[in-house]
């Protein structure tokens, strides 16, 4: 009687547990889940300015008769340009600066700290770019400043009870700055010397050789498309190498066997 009673308590203990087990188990979902899939994700697309400064600065040409061009520098993130007008005994100086940078954020950064600068004059809004702002001073001194893309672009009329903000807005619509759709190869990559690097559309580029000597070192690169060479370049760590509206990327460092690319971008 007492192996029949506990053989009884077993199958219940059994039934039980089982039950348990079965409730326990979670539900299938209603629907299904989709696997992410990288290929399938959107590229990083971005609009940016790949002429050099120097480029985008009007020439004498775009000047009223009888000016004059002053000084003049350029590189490949920075470049100004002045120029003359002469009334009279009386003398106007227009002055332009260009900064370009490798990224829209590096822009907007170097925008705010201008503004900031003078941030205790009266700024308006006078509607160029992407942003923008101008000031007067006693109809002395004009400035705009406006950013567009990774550009930053400052423009300063002056001329003794003559220069006005009107004026110098107009003379700051004459820097060129068209602009790309590029999409983004790599946030960085790292190149060998000698290495080859392809980044789609037929281009590719290639590191030909490091100067270690150089101080700073340099770097030669040589761009090509579809096996034809379209350009090469020189430069040194920081600076960025720009290609028509195709090509930008920042050399962020060199050693003695490889370099170090940043934000490279080609046409899309």
């Amino acid at each position: 009687m007492k192996l029949k009673l506990i053989g009884i308590i077993l199958m219940v203990l059994v039934s039980v547990i089982a039950l348990g087990c079965v409730e326990s188990q979670p539900s299938a979902p209603s629907q299904k889940q989709t696997t992410y899939n990288p290929t399938q994700a959107q590229v990083k697309t971005t609009v940016l300015i790949t002429a050099s400064p120097s480029q985008m600065l009007p020439t004498i040409n775009d000047m009223p008769d009888g000016s004059m061009r002053g000084s003049e520098f350029g590189n490949d993130t920075y470049a100004k340009r002045d120029f003359v007008f002469t009334t009279g005994i009386m003398a106007r100086i227009l002055s332009y600066g260009v900064y370009k940078f490798s990224s829209t954020t590096e822009a907007i950064d170097k925008y705010n700290s201008i503004k900031n600068e003078e941030s205790n004059y009266k700024l308006k809004n006078v509607g160029l770019g992407d942003e923008s702002f101008g000031f007067e001073v006693a109809d002395t001194i004009a400035t705009v400043v406006f950013r567009k893309a990774n550009v930053v672009v400052k423009v300063t009329f002056a001329g003794r009870y003559s220069a006005n903000l009107e004026d110098t807005v107009s003379y700051a619509k004459l820097v060129l700055t068209p602009t790309s759709t590029l999409k983004l190869v790599a946030d960085t990559k790292t190149l060998t010397k000698g290495e080859t690097w392809n980044l789609g559309g037929g281009y590719a580029l290639k590191v030909m050789s490091i100067d270690q000597k150089a101080s700073p070192k340099n770097v030669w690169l040589e761009l090509d498309r579809n096996g034809n060479k379209l350009d090469d370049y020189v430069s040194s760590e920081g600076k960025t190498y720009s290609y028509g509206n195709i090509l930008t990327t920042k050399i962020e460092s060199i050693s003695d066997t490889e370099i170090v690319l940043r934000d490279t971008y080609i046409v899309s």
